[in-house]
C-alpha cells in the first residue's frame, strides 16, 4: 500500500504567509505552496493555493516485545507515538543500533532517517533492510492535519502487488507496478497498464515532488535536507531557501535547473540564532515548505 495523494492541509506561515494573523488562509494572505486534488480525466484536477499535500511522514512495523502476529491493543497515546515514528519504548529508532532484526548495508547508517523504518532496497541490498523472515504489520502515516466538520479531505491510496516464484523478482515487479500507478495518477488518468504494454512505463526511477523532513531536527549546527524532483520533458529551475518566521530569506541552498531525481543538501546554521526556521522547495509548478529548529 502507498499514498498517491496525501491529505490537503493549510499551515499558517508554512504553506502561506498569515499576514493578518487569523490562522486562516484568505485573500489577504500570500500562498507559499500549492496542493492538488486529482479526480480523473472527466472531473479534472483542482489546484489549491496556500496548501500542501502532506506526504508520508513515517512508517514502521509492530515489533517485539509485542507479538509479530497480533496487532497490539493499546491506548491512543501509544498509537499516537507510533504514528510519529517512535518505537515501543516511545523513542526514535536508531538505524545504527536497532535490535529488531535489521541491518544497514552499503550505506552510512547515521545518514538514514529514523522515521522511515527499513527504507533500503532489498533488491540492490542497499540501505536499512529488514532481515526478519515473517509476516509483518506495517503502519504508514501521513500528517498531522486538521479535520473540520462537514469539510471532507480526500486521501488516495493504492494497493500494488508483485507476484513471482522468486521473492526478489516479486519485489521488482511490485516496484514496477507502483511506478505505473504513480505515472497514471500524476497524469490524472486512473487506468492500469497491461503487463504486455510497456510503451507507457516511465523511465526508472519515477519521482514525486517531495520535500522531506530534515534530519536531525532540532540540530546544531548541521542538518540534512532531502528532496525529489519529478520527471519533466523540460527541467525547471529549482530553489531551496530558508526563511525566518518573519518571512525574511536567510539562506539559499539551491538555485539551479534540476532534472528529475533525488537530492540531498547539508545546511550549516552556525551563524543563525536559536529558533524555528522554514525551508521551502519550489520548481515553479509546485511548492512545499517545512519547519526546522536550530537549538544551540
Amino acid at each position: 500500500m502507498h499514498i498517491v495523494q496525501g491529505p490537503i492541509s493549510y499551515i499558517a506561515n508554512i504553506t502561506y504567509n498569515d499576514i493578518n494573523g487569523n490562522g486562516i488562509f484568505d485573500s489577504t494572505d500570500t500562498p507559499l505552496s500549492t496542493a492538488y486534488n486529482n479526480r480523473g480525466f472527466i472531473l479534472g484536477s483542482i489546484i489549491i493555493n496556500g496548501a500542501t499535500n502532506i506526504s508520508i511522514s513515517s512508517f514502521n512495523n509492530f515489533v517485539p516485545p509485542l507479538s509479530p502476529f497480533i496487532d497490539p491493543d493499546y491506548n491512543e497515546l501509544y498509537y499516537r507515538n507510533r504514528m510519529l515514528g517512535m518505537t515501543f519504548e516511545q523513542r526514535l529508532a536508531d538505524p545504527c543500533d536497532f535490535s529488531y532484526s535489521s541491518k544497514v548495508f552499503n550505506a552510512e547508517c547515521s545518514n538514514i532517517s529514523p522515521y522511515f523504518w527499513y527504507s533500503g532496497d532489498p533488491v540492490l541490498l542497499n540501505g536499512w533492510i529488514n532481515t526478519r523472515e515473517s509476516d509483518q504489520s506495517i503502519m504508514i502515516n501521513s500528517g498531522p492535519f486538521d479535520l473540520h466538520k462537514n469539510i471532507p479531505i480526500d486521501i488516495i491510496i493504492a494497493y500494488t502487488i508483485g507476484e513471482n516464484n522468486h521473492p526478489v523478482q516479486s519485489v521488482k515487479k511490485a516496484k514496477l507496478n507502483t511506478r505505473n500507478v504513480k505515472f497514471y495518477f500524476l497524469n490524472n488518468a486512473f487506468e492500469a497498464n497491461k503487463d504486455e504494454d510497456t510503451t507507457q512505463i516511465p523511465p526508472e526511477p519515477l519521482y514525486d515532488f517531495e520535500l522531506r523532513r530534515n534530519y536531525p531536527n532540532p540540530f546544531n549546527p548541521t542538518t540534512k535536507i532531502v528532496y525529489t524532483i519529478p520527471f519533466s520533458e523540460e527541467p525547471k529551475n529549482v530553489t531551496l531557501k530558508v526563511y525566518n518566521l518573519l518571512g525574511q530569506e536567510v539562506a539559499t541552498l539551491v538555485n539551479e535547473v534540476k532534472p528529475n531525481g533525488s537530492y540531498s543538501v547539508d545546511f550549516l546554521a552556525e551563524n543563525l540564532s536559536n529558533g524555528v526556521y522554514i525551508y521551502s522547495l519550489s520548481n515553479g509548478a509546485f511548492h512545499q515548505s517545512k519547519k526546522m529548529m536550530v537549538l544551540k
